[in-house]
């Protein structure tokens, strides 16, 4: 299960692992620069989005973990830490998050069936994925199929579970903007992001924009979790940074300086708070906001 000769071949201090208490060697098919992690339980259709220029596309049970070589066996390990473990020697590709309902986590080929055997994590739950690659080629992949071109080492640990506080309002944005802001604020409000940059989180200090369709009609989650969590639902935004003082509290405003009502959300203490977005494309039109206390 876990050993000093395992740490010496994948390059991680050995003394760490005397935390884990899971790890399972795979080696996982790699087809069309691409494989999946997923709960055992996830159906066809919670199967993560197509990202080819991302290295991770994260569904709500599934990861997409992509490749730098188009077809080839890898070599996969996976770790189930009981708290985050220190990051290994080997490079970080991302850091993700990833709902597992039956605890189970199973790692396949893209259009085929598992790796091997399914792998128990725990207890189902939010989980950090860590995904670490050490490429094994030089210059360009080799065409063909072929073996020993990469190690992935991927890393798992439970994680606070959902929303302290979640507010979801109905908001029709005023000129392709809306901001997130603390209750009164009377300072400059971030201008809305450039039309290339359209849809993004922006802003940091008293107010972040979020860039929106003008005049158009949207639904918005505003969540204050208490660890920061990568995944969302939708299409990744952006970041940005809000500094809460005394009033503890945020408000959506859909045109300068105008509240849309009901949207006032509470935040546990004063200080610095990170803000990611999502927006998703349903019937309605939908963006999360997830806040989270930074320097703790």
């Amino acid at each position: 299960m876990t050993g000093t000769a395992s740490g010496r071949r994948w390059g991680w201090n050995a003394d760490r692992m005397a935390k884990s208490f899971i790890r399972a060697d795979r080696y996982v098919p790699v087809e069309y620069a691409q494989f999946t992690l997923h709960d055992y339980a996830a159906g066809d259709e919670e199967q993560p989005p197509l990202n080819e220029d991302q290295s991770i596309g994260v569904g709500h049970r599934s990861l997409r973990v992509m490749s730098l070589a188009h077809t080839h066996e890898a070599d996969v390990a996976v770790e189930v830490w009981d708290e985050e473990p220190l990051a290994p020697a080997m490079p970080v590709v991302e850091q993700v998050s990833v709902t597992l309902r039956s605890g189970i986590l199973i790692v396949a080929g893209l259009t085929g069936g598992p790796a091997d055997h399914p792998i128990p994590v725990g207890n189902p739950g939010v989980y950090a994925v860590r995904v670490c690659r050490e490429v094994l080629f030089d210059g360009r992949p080799p065409e063909g199929v072929h073996e020993n071109l990469e190690r992935y080492l991927i890393q798992l640990w439970r994680i606070a579970e959902e929303a302290a506080a979640r507010t979801i309002v109905v908001c029709r944005p005023d000129r392709g903007v809306m901001w997130l802001a603390v209750p009164g604020y009377e300072g400059q409000l971030p201008d809305a992001p450039p039309a290339d940059e359209a849809f993004r989180v922006f802003g940091r200090g008293g107010a972040v924009a979020i860039g929106a369709e003008a005049g158009h009609e949207v639904v918005v989650s505003i969540e204050v979790v208490d660890v920061e969590t990568i995944g969302g639902d939708g299409t990744f935004l952006g970041y940005g940074e809000l500094l809460i003082g005394e009033e503890r509290a945020v408000v959506l405003l859909r045109g300068k300086y105008v509240p849309v009502d009901g949207s006032v959300v509470p935040v546990p203490e004063a200080g610095r708070y990170g803000v990611r977005g999502w927006r998703k494309r349903t019937t309605a039109d939908r963006y999360q906001l997830r806040m989270w206390r930074l320097g703790k």
